[in-house]
């Protein structure tokens, strides 16, 4: 083989070294949750007993919101599911508005596994991390809770427990269930993030972003006009 042949057969392999390398990086940055990673999540979720928040998902803006991120391709996210009981008082006490603010806000646009909380909470005792509610973001820290005569050392979302960690967790989605419910209107006062001022802030409470005033159940209507039927199953 001559020297030309050699430059030139060097010359191609560099050029289809740089072609793998820019469709190997094409695949990266277009990297986003997939219909199929989603099903597998929801169908985790209603093996554990949960089983409206994946209904909800399905039959509302959520599911295309998680599956439609345009302007932002590489997103993941992290799914908080609240206890069946407490997310269907929610649907028949809120408006729809409110409903859906509630839906949102159960997830943030970033994969977290356990590890990762543990790890961001590691130094501080806690830490922010963003909701799909604007200007919401959700307080993670560590607790130790005494479950049947045993220490337990827990992580807590809005000071609600994460009860079943890592429930799903797949390329683009990590999902958790809860043992209670974040309620929209959470205030957090994104303008100071710090931890210290989150545990001494009367923002900690819980207030309703519509009413700007406190969270307030508003009694059952009796024409079912305000329930979202197709987020329960029915009998």
């Amino acid at each position: 083989m001559s020297p030309q042949d050699l430059m030139i057969n060097k010359s191609t392999s560099k050029i289809l070294l740089h072609l793998l390398l820019l469709s190997l990086l094409h695949q990266i940055t277009t990297a986003a949750l997939t219909d199929q990673q989603l099903e597998l999540a929801l169908l985790s979720l209603r093996s554990h007993g949960y089983t409206l928040f994946p209904n909800a998902i399905s039959t509302a803006d959520l599911r295309f919101h998680l599956l439609n991120q345009t302007s932002n391709a590489t997103s993941t996210f992290t799914l908080f599911s609240p206890p069946d009981s407490l997310l269907f008082s929610v649907d028949l006490s809120s408006t729809a508005s409110h409903y859906t603010k509630s839906l949102f806000l159960h997830v943030s646009p970033s994969r977290l596994s356990m590890s990762d909380f543990r790890n961001l909470t590691a130094a501080s005792g806690g830490t922010y991390i963003d909701s799909l509610v604007p200007n919401h973001r959700l307080l993670i820290n560590n607790s130790l809770v005494q479950l049947n005569g045993t220490v337990d050392g827990s992580v807590l979302v809005n000071r609600v427990r994460v009860s079943v960690p890592d429930l799903f967790l797949g390329p683009d989605i990590a999902v958790h269930g809860l043992d209670g419910i974040l309620v929209a209107g959470f205030d957090d006062k994104v303008e100071d993030t710090s931890f210290e001022a989150a545990k001494s802030s009367p923002a900690n409470e819980l207030w309703s972003a519509e009413l700007n005033s406190p969270l307030v159940i508003l009694p059952r209507k009796r024409n079912g006009k305000n329930r979202r039927r197709n987020a329960f199953p029915q009998r």
